[in-house]
């Protein structure tokens, strides 16, 4: 009988400790493994009127030294290996934007400051701001229904437009999918630049 109990206990510490483990490594999400080929295919509405404004097309096309190159709508762009843009067609960052850090888990955060330049214009910015890890959703896109990691960044851009120096406060709010390798849902709350983008199509280059 001794032996019995002393066993039984042994199991249910084993079990306790298999769930521990396995709940730790749920909401721990380690970057993404990117492939050459991966596609995802996203469209922007305008939030006020929720009409579709552009679709974007990025392809991962080579991978190496820490970073991910790929086309967005044939157009080269350059990513950290944890998906922060080093330059996009738009911009370019004097150091990498900061919208994810992983591994990944409910309750991080991290600030963030960082100088870009707008490749059509010319004019420099500046952004400093707050991410924060809020919680796991489940949220639906035309691209499917995903488990993902809701984040919030809030922040202040500075820079010049049109020769005028301007000064903003945002809100990105974007859920990241670990099944889809990205974020498949990104709200932006700005002054005059308020949209919403989803992922419509994502899977292997054709």
């Amino acid at each position: 009988m001794i032996l019995f109990l002393h066993t039984k206990n042994r199991l249910n510490i084993l079990a306790l400790t298999l769930l521990i483990s396995g709940t730790a490594n749920a909401q721990n999400i380690e970057r993404p493994a990117i492939e050459v080929g991966d596609r995802w295919k996203y469209e922007t509405k305008d939030t006020l009127t929720n009409l579709p404004t552009s679709q974007t097309e990025r392809i991962v096309t080579a991978l190496g030294n820490d970073r991910i190159e790929a086309t967005e709508n044939g157009s080269t762009a350059i990513y950290t290996a944890e998906w922060n843009p080093l330059e996009t067609p738009e911009i370019r960052y004097e150091a990498a934007s900061r919208a994810y850090k992983f591994p990944l888990a409910v309750g991080d955060k991290w600030r963030h400051e960082g100088k870009s330049l707008n490749k059509a214009t010319g004019s420099e910015g500046r952004s400093q701001y707050d991410v924060k890890v809020v919680s796991q959703e489940k949220i639906t896109v035309p691209a499917g229904s995903f488990d993902t990691y809701k984040l919030v960044m809030e922040g202040y851009f500075t820079g010049q437009n049109m020769g005028r120096s301007i000064s903003f406060p945002f809100t990105r709010t974007y859920w990241y999918a670990p099944s889809a390798k990205a974020s498949v849902k990104i709200e932006n709350d700005a002054p005059r630049n308020n949209w919403r983008m989803e992922l419509i199509e994502f899977g292997k280059k054709p």
